[in-house]
């Protein structure tokens, strides 16, 4: 008889990253919410048969070791409608309003998401997948997915969608883009050490939890401490906002290519490297004058704890990995993650001269934390995701690792999801229509920034350079600083600048 019950321990890299779910709002431009819905929901239903173990929960077992379980009884992911007082409150909203808003995060607060950003990991499990929605007046549709940090990374989450999609139009996969792998998860490990080019483990060198900790400052460990006592969770403080800085891609391009002559190593940033340093020296010297004004209650410029602050980057390390294991040349996509994070450090007063100097035209201090970041990414390769793999494996328990950084100092962690843009905007739903705009819920943390997914595509005139957009969660003294800040200001899409 076959199995009814399924089980799957995480990967090493799965089990480093936060444990964590990630809401992402969807809004969809569609004249029949209700003809919308149905498609999603037949689309979902034959996903769920490809992908059985969407359905599932991550539970944390012996040694602090997530696994995923699910049956085949398992109620499948389908879209639920959101909760009656969210459903009202986005029945006064039109699509027309949110687009001329430009989606705004304050409309979606985190009390969309259906599934909690943190949760018990021990008795009741936290979802893999889950997804909700609340039609808009007039036409229109906000669907929220979330999406367990330990099952999928960004990639994986963005080929969930894909395949979504795809079977709203039809039961059938296009046969020539190779699907994921329902079988994954029991191969995860296997796949990622190949990838690695690790050797059996009999025949690899030894290496102390003490020397890959020593190479790894975005590492760190804590005790280990019940799931609604994780460090992880109980850092996030509740007196955060989010806003939408909306940015002009042609300015910040001629501020890279400014850099090129004065810093060689500033000369091979991206446009995102120059987005987070000049965000990173903006929000630094507001923090820093504020915790100044405050008596150095929290952020004096002497403080040791404030000398160097930390950038934290999330860094997709397919690319350093065998290409034959993935797509484009893999035999499927790979949705586990195949993630981890970058860390910079730049002492304060350069991150203050940065951001003031710039301010002023002056570009050299600015140039010194680009030739920062972007050395610091540089400096990733293969060893840095084997390291990881391995510090997981050594763990006594896998659920003291923390990330090396803390929330509501001068500390930022950053992502980017631009390059998500170009599949997300272009699919056709079918019966649904396209996204109009992809968006975080808008949470209460101090000190995160994502690049959104980008929209590639010029305006109807082929006159516009195109936008880039960045969601900001800060504590709201600091928010409201940062939006008059100069220097940051300089670069704002004019009309547009911050929702």
């Amino acid at each position: 008889m076959a199995t009814k019950s399924y089980s799957a321990v995480l990967s090493p890299v799965d089990q480093y990253m936060p444990r964590m779910s990630t809401p992402m709002v969807l809004v969809f431009e569609t004249p029949d919410p209700e003809r919308a819905i149905n498609n999603l929901t037949i689309g979902l239903r034959r996903m769920n048969r490809h992908l059985s173990y969407l359905r599932g929960r991550v539970f944390e077992i012996a040694h602090g070791r997530l696994e995923l379980r699910w049956t085949v009884y398992d109620e499948p992911v389908l879209p639920k409608l959101m909760p009656a007082e969210l459903v009202t409150r986005f029945s006064a909203v039109t699509f027309q309003q949110l687009k001329d808003q430009r989606a705004p995060p304050h409309y979606f607060p985190a009390s969309i998401s259906p599934a909690p950003v943190f949760g018990d990991l021990k008795t009741a499990g936290m979802p893999a997948f889950a997804v909700n929605y609340a039609p808009l007046a007039a036409g229109g549709l906000v669907v929220c997915c979330s999406f367990h940090k330990n099952v999928v990374d960004c990639t994986g989450a963005v080929q969930i969608l894909r395949l979504w999609a795809a079977f709203t139009s039809s039961p059938l996969l296009d046969k020539t883009r190779a699907a994921p792998d329902p079988d994954e998860p029991f191969r995860r490990g296997l796949i990622l050490r190949l990838a690695m080019h690790r050797p059996v483990p009999n025949d690899e060198k030894a290496i102390s939890t003490e020397e890959i900790l020593a190479r790894h400052p975005e590492i760190a460990l804590a005790p280990s401490l019940a799931p609604e006592e994780h460090p992880f969770a109980k850092e996030v403080p509740v007196a955060g906002i989010s806003t939408i800085f909306t940015l002009d891609v042609e300015k910040l391009e001629k501020t890279r290519v400014a850099l090129r002559p004065t810093n060689g190593v500033a000369a091979q940033a991206s446009v995102d490297t120059v987005v987070f340093a000049i965000l990173w020296s903006c929000i630094t010297r507001v923090r820093a004058t504020r915790g100044r004004a405050e008596g150095g209650k929290t952020a004096a410029a002497d403080s040791t704890t404030a000398a160097e602050p930390k950038l934290s980057i999330s860094v997709d390390m397919r690319a350093h990995l065998d290409s034959t294991c993935f797509p484009p040349w893999g035999p499927r996509p790979f949705l586990g993650n195949v993630t981890k994070y970058n860390l910079t450090q730049v002492p304060l007063a350069k991150l203050e001269s940065a951001a003031a100097g710039h301010a002023n035209g002056e570009l050299s201090a600015l140039d010194e934390t680009v030739a920062a970041i972007t050395s610091s990414l540089a400096a990733e390769n293969r060893e840095s995701i084997v390291d990881i793999a391995r510090l997981v494996e050594q763990a006594p328990n896998a659920s003291v690792l923390r990330p090396g950084k803390s929330f509501g100092g001068l500390d930022l962690s950053v992502s980017s999801w631009a390059n998500m843009g170009d599949p997300i905007y272009t699919w056709d739903w079918v019966g649904v229509g396209k996204v109009e705009f992809v968006r975080l819920v808008d949470n209460e943390w101090d000190g995160v920034l994502t690049v959104m997914p980008r929209k590639w595509e010029k305006a109807e005139t082929g006159a516009e350079p195109g936008v880039i957009e960045v969601c900001v969660s800060l504590r709201k003294d600091d928010m409201e600083t940062l939006r008059k800040d100069e220097a940051l200001s300089s670069y704002f899409v004019e009309g547009l600048g911050t929702a």
